[in-house]
């Protein structure tokens, strides 16, 4: 499968100006870089009490799949090639029903 904008945030226009949403970015990016360049244990050690019902094992075999995958690197950008992948994937799985248009839906992130 092609590379999809894995990881999407939702917000309105006026929190986008905020200095919280330029805060957030920049720990959002910081926490992409960490899971992606942190061994899959020590992830899994700092997210288990977020999967309370899923076994250690478990866990750490995913964080470790979707490291091998890429899902963390990169920018965090939602390239029109990546929402165009993404809205197929929603489109198959019946959790969109109509397609929207990238310049309705997708802007840059606060900086």
């Amino acid at each position: 499968m092609p590379p999809v904008a894995f990881s999407s945030l939702m917000a309105m226009p006026s929190f986008l100006d905020s200095a919280e949403a330029r805060a957030f970015t920049r720990a959002y990016r910081r926490a992409r870089t960490w899971a992606q360049g942190t061994a899959a244990e020590e992830v899994t050690s700092r997210e288990a009490p977020f999967f309370p019902g899923v076994d250690r094992d478990t866990l750490t075999a995913a964080i470790r799949r979707y490291q091998t995958l890429g899902c963390w690197l990169g920018n965090i950008d939602i390239t029109r090639d990546l929402y165009e992948q993404a809205l197929e994937v929603f489109l198959s799985t019946g959790a969109v029903r109509q397609r929207h248009p990238y310049e309705a839906v997708v802007v840059p992130p606060p900086e």
